[in-house]
């Protein structure tokens, strides 16, 4: 776990505290994997979901598939993304969407330019 996860990148207002995330202060997730930039969008990971802001680098990949016992969803905002999920290759486009509960996955951005996505996962994990 990221030390940068227990600490926001300033302080927010009283009011805003575990309820609004503002662009300039979110949280830098670990980069498990060479060209993924992932950041927190949700205040914290206590709650039942947590939502990511994913960035994947032109030809950056997921070489090993990872298995995580949560639903997880996502929708692709920019470029193209590949997803092996359970050993089939989907190929995502912007505005596509998806969601799996309990299989294998992993990635890859076939594309010129960076793939981002917002991806849901229930309940958090890391």
């Amino acid at each position: 776990m990221p030390v940068s996860l227990f600490f926001a990148q300033g302080e927010p207002v009283e009011t805003e505290r575990d309820v609004v995330v503002r662009a300039a202060a979110r949280r830098r997730l670990a980069d498990s994997e060479a060209g993924l930039t992932e950041e927190l969008l949700t205040p914290d990971l206590g709650g039942g979901f947590q939502v990511v802001r994913c960035s994947f680098a032109p030809g950056a990949r997921r070489a090993e598939p990872r298995l995580r016992p949560c639903e997880e969803a996502g929708h692709l905002i920019a470029g193209t993304l590949a997803l092996e999920i359970d050993g089939i290759w989907h190929r995502l486009e912007a505005g596509d969407s998806f969601r799996f509960r309990g299989k294998a996955v992993r990635w890859h951005n076939p594309g010129g330019e960076p793939a981002v996505a917002v991806w849901i996962v229930s309940p958090p994990a890391l």
